[in-house]
């Protein structure tokens, strides 16, 4: 026997959610350890770091002191004998960690205090002054940049250049490799250029001394930092020492010298020994220059020191003209320019003359492109590069004072501000009297409030009402602080425009204005503050103060990048200058926590934020406060292409776009993307400390769209929440209207539909959704004027039958009694059966307005019902204002009724003698426009294709039928 055990029944629905709920904490709480554990870490190898510093420090502490020595001579594989100052020389071991290949003669080591074992080696000692000779490791300076000197060229490459790149030559020839060479020649020839070409194309290490500055005070510092020379010479091998100015060491001794000459002849006897000491082959080579080569010490000139001597004569005209070929390449010249005129026209000037005349040049050139183009980019690094060339040469450091003042206005142009100030800073260094530069620096550091570095500029005699102006400043921000406290904002905004006006980029003023702004609007925020002469609500202050505060001083604004992004995206619905503000706040710090929240809010939310922010723009163009109206000619905004499916499905339909962790953090009444958007502005303003309201245009746009997408989308109901969360009264919102309108059309109530659609103003009825509605509003009019018309010649018609037999009657025998007509028309038009021409025109003029289909104010007539009213009043009207009509009325005789007395009977042909009518209408297509002209007088009626103005009416088969019988007759 077997038994059926079944299973306990449990709702899909519980414990799925449970376990996933528990998923969920479990996955917060493994996220928080990590976080935890990672912190943890941190601190423990920083700690782990500090205990290592400490131990380091505590070894060297119980370390014992050291010796500095000398390395003499190595005497074995571990021992070498080292020199102690000043206790001698001593014979020591190394220790294991150091190569013996590498303890050459006179290279400093460091020795243990206790057993003298060599464990380190030192660098070489060099003063410091020698450290700052070496100028740079490879001139940018080529043998193209030298012009007029082929021959110099020539020579020196022959010494210098050749043996570096190929000593294998000497070798085979056994030649000595020449030590040096010396350059001499007058000022300004090409000596030091071509000394730095050299170094350049031998790819060696330029060392530049210049001889005055191995003229030293005391005895025997000259001497020692020649050797350093030479030491840190061979430190950097291959290398070119390049003395300049060697006259002033090296000239000829004379006797009896004292005092400071026989220093300067110590040192260059020095310069002889180290000459003397090291070998032509080890890649060092010395290139010395000179003016003045009859006064120098033949001891210095003999070979086997300095083996050759090349001159530099002042430049030919072909020189002079190479020189500027070469320094006019970056110049814009005129087309034809002669440059040997030019330099035919410069006799006796100096290479260097020559290539400063290049560059005012360029001044010149670059002050006319400044007046054509104006302060530009291009203008600007135009006067940097010039800047540059002019810093170099020693012959324009007069022009860079005006070219700094000239590069500085620019910037201000450009609003370079912070590097205006640079600018002028050391153009007053240049030149502390230059008045411009003064004064423009002046400005602008008042205009930045830098009060402090302002006063180094003034004097107190002479500027007096600058410093008058500082004092109100400081007088007016305090004043303003003390109003803000008491929330007397309009006077404070009073003060504060009159003292930002005097210092408009001044960081405190404007962060002040800013608060005064977002106090204002936390109590009132359709405030309006008088902002710079303009009234403003207070969201606009608030905005451009921040503006403003970012634009002064950026780093020091990195909450304002924030309060702005936020302030432009729900005050103005402007998304993409809100992410831009953002993308630049995480471009000065990437790890600003504020600003990173808002840019991932921005990255998931973009595509609805885009979308959110071009219907704004459409919403403005047609609901403008203000009563100029617009034409709308673009097709985006008469017929505007909005994806509805999508906002209701992203706010609405799809997953909350936070991460776990912050969904975690959310209270549990945000259920979807549109409550998530509202708790984000509630949220914006508690940091603020003001609350939201609904009149935030963000709030109301959103809610704007919502409406919008549920109306068109068929979802009244849904829509009606929304269309109801916001008023518009003064200026009606079309598809909030829109579920009315179509009920109206749907039900053929057109008048109410068109009394509801005139309500909205001229720029909504632009739109499509608009004029699909109005168009069959107008295809109604169109059908009531089209059966006015046909009632209209009906009536015409029935008049024209009502004279013919009126004729008849009264040719004919009075065989008919009179009878009480059916119409009361005294009654239609509401007047006695007394009243005279001005009652009954005065009652007609009553009805007509009573009862006119754009007039009619009741609802319990249908439109059929009032047409059929109005035609009985015209009908009224037109027999009671006729007297002959009148008095056959009031006999009994109805003008407009078919039966009545004077109208024939229609009777057969010859029946009874009565008279039978014939109206010919002709045939075919016109004969009844013949008709109308004849009896109608030619008014103009409209007659379709057949000839007949009633269209297919029953009056044209009577007079068919008598057309017929007439023809029968004839026949």
């Amino acid at each position: 026997m077997t038994t059926s055990i079944d299973k306990p029944y449990v709702h899909e629905g519980g414990i799925r959610p449970y376990f996933e709920q528990q998923i969920q904490d479990t996955e917060i709480r493994i996220q928080q350890t990590t976080q935890n554990l990672r912190r943890l870490e941190a601190q423990r190898n920083k700690l782990n770091n500090k205990v290592r510093q400490l131990k380091d420090e505590l070894r060297l502490l119980q370390e014992p002191g050291s010796y500095v020595g000398e390395v003499v001579k190595v005497m074995g594989l571990k021992k070498v004998l080292v020199k102690i100052h000043p206790e001698g020389k001593f014979i020591v071991n190394v220790t294991k960690d150091i190569d013996v290949k590498k303890l050459t003669p006179s290279i400093r080591v460091c020795l243990k205090a206790d057993s003298h074992d060599l464990y380190k080696i030192l660098p070489n000692k060099v003063d410091p002054l020698v450290s700052l000779m070496m100028v740079e490791k490879v001139p940018d300076s080529t043998y193209d940049m030298v012009g007029g000197l082929d021959k110099q060229i020539k020579e020196i490459k022959e010494v210098i250049e050749l043996p570096v790149k190929h000593p294998e030559l000497f070798e085979s020839l056994g030649i000595a490799q020449p030590k040096g060479v010396i350059l001499y020649g007058p000022p300004g020839t090409g000596k030091t250029l071509l000394a730095r070409a050299v170094a350049h194309h031998t790819e060696c290490k330029f060392i530049r001394v210049s001889g005055s500055e191995l003229v030293q005070k005391y005895i025997g510092e000259g001497s020692r930092m020649v050797r350093e020379l030479f030491v840190m010479a061979r430190e950097h091998a291959p290398s070119i020492i390049f003395m300049d100015e060697i006259d002033s060491i090296g000239s000829s001794r004379v006797e009896g010298s004292s005092g400071g000459d026989s220093e300067v002849q110590r040192t260059m006897l020095e310069l002889l020994n180290q000459l003397d000491g090291f070998e032509s082959s080890k890649d060092i080579k010395i290139i010395m220059a000179t003016n003045r080569l009859d006064i120098l010490d033949p001891a210095l000139l003999r070979p086997g020191r300095i083996d050759r001597k090349i001159e530099f004569p002042a430049p030919t005209v072909a020189a002079r003209t190479d020189i500027l070929k070469i320094h006019s390449r970056s110049m814009n010249l005129t087309r034809g320019i002669n440059l040997r005129k030019i330099a035919e026209k410069m006799n006796g000037c100096s290479g260097a003359d020559v290539k400063g005349f290049v560059p005012k040049s360029k001044v010149l050139q670059l002050d006319k492109l400044f007046s054509e183009q104006g302060p530009t980019i291009n203008v600007l690094q135009a006067y940097e590069e010039i800047i540059r060339t002019a810093k170099s040469s020693s012959s324009n450091t007069n022009s860079l004072p005006k070219l700094l003042f000239k590069k500085a206005i620019i910037e201000i142009n450009l609003n370079k501000e912070i590097q205006a100030i640079a600018d002028l800073k050391w153009a007053l260094e240049l030149d502390p009297a230059m008045g411009p530069a003064k004064d423009k620096i002046v400005q602008l550091l008042m205009a930045r409030g830098e009060f402090d570095t302002v006063q180094r500029y003034l004097t107190k005699d002479n500027d007096k009402d600058i410093y008058h102006t500082i004092d109100k400043i400081n007088q007016d921000i305090k004043t303003s602080k003390e109003l803000i406290e008491k929330h007397e904002y309009q006077q404070c905004a009073n003060i504060l425009n009159e003292i930002i006006s005097l210092s408009p980029a001044n960081y405190e003023i404007t962060e002040l204005y800013y608060n005064l702004a977002l106090n204002s609007y936390k109590e009132t925020p359709d405030f309006q503050l008088k902002y710079l002469g303009e009234m403003l609500p207070v969201n606009k202050v608030i905005i451009q103060t921040a503006k403003n505060l970012i634009d002064i001083n950026p780093m020091k604004s990195l909450k304002y990048f924030n309060v702005l992004s936020q302030f432009l995206l729900y005050t103005e619905v402007q998304f993409e200058n809100s992410n831009k503000i953002i993308k630049n706040c995480l471009r000065i710090d990437n790890e600003y926590t504020l600003c990173g929240k808002l840019s991932k809010f921005y990255v998931k939310f973009q595509n609805f934020f885009k979308l959110l922010e071009d219907y704004s723009i459409i919403q403005g163009h047609y609901y403008t406060n203000t009563e100029n109206n617009v034409k709308l000619e673009d097709e985006g905004l008469i017929n505007p292409v909005i994806d509805y499916q999508f906002v209701i499905k992203f706010l609405f339909m799809d997953d909350l776009q936070v991460s776990k962790l912050d969904k975690r953090k959310l209270p549990s009444s945000i259920k979807n993307n549109y409550d998530y958007l509202q708790y984000q502005i509630q949220k914006f303003g508690e940091e603020l400390g003001f609350e939201t309201s609904s009149k935030i245009l963000f709030l109301q746009d959103l809610n704007r769209l919502v409406c919008e997408a549920y109306s068109l989308t068929g979802s009244s109901k849904k829509a009606k929440q929304f269309c109801d969360s916001f008023d518009d009264s003064d200026n009606l919102f079309l598809p909030k209207h829109i579920t009315e309108i179509d009920k109206y059309l749907s039900k053929k109530k057109y008048p109410q539909a068109e009394e509801l659609l005139n309500k909205f103003n001229n720029n909504v009825k632009q739109t499509k959704l608009f004029t699909d509605r109005w168009t069959k509003v107008e295809e109604y009019h169109m059908k009531l004027n089209q059966q006015r018309q046909q009632q209209y010649f009906q009536q015409q018609q029935q008049q024209q039958q009502q004279r013919q037999r009126q004729q008849q009657y009264r040719g004919a025998p009075p065989h008919q009694q009179r009878k009480k007509p059916a119409n009361d028309y005294y009654k239609v038009l509401d007047v006695p059966r007394d009243a005279d021409e001005k009652t009954i025109k005065k009652g007609y003029r009553t009805q007509t307005l009573k009862y006119h289909p754009d007039k009619y104010k009741g609802d319990d007539l249908t439109p059929e019902q009032i047409e059929k009213k109005m035609q009985a009043i015209n009908q009224a009207y037109e027999v009671l204002s006729d007297p002959e009509l009148r008095e056959r009325y009031d006999r009994g005789d109805d003008p407009n009724d078919p039966m009545g007395q004077s109208h024939p009977q229609w009777q057969p042909q010859g029946g009874g003698g009565q008279p039978n009518f014939n109206f010919n209408f002709g045939g075919g297509g016109g004969g009844g426009n013949q008709f109308f002209q004849q009896f109608f007088g030619g008014q103009g009626f409209k007659f379709n294709g057949q000839g007949n103005p009633f269209g297919n009416s029953h009056q044209k088969v009577k007079i068919t039928k008598n057309k017929k019988k007439n023809r029968s007759r004839k026949q």
